[in-house]
């Protein structure tokens, strides 16, 4: 098996869908979830 990189417009295709997907995630999760969400970036 071969792994490549992805190329650069999937990775923009991957990383707009993350951060969609984070932006919902937090409306719903409110300030705990931000907390969570900025302990884990804090890494």
């Amino acid at each position: 098996m071969t792994v490549a990189a992805p190329s650069a417009q999937l990775e923009s295709e991957l990383r707009a869908i993350g951060d969609t997907m984070i932006s919902e995630w937090l409306e719903e999760a409110g300030a705990s979830g931000q907390a969570v969400f900025d302990s884990y970036k804090a890494l």
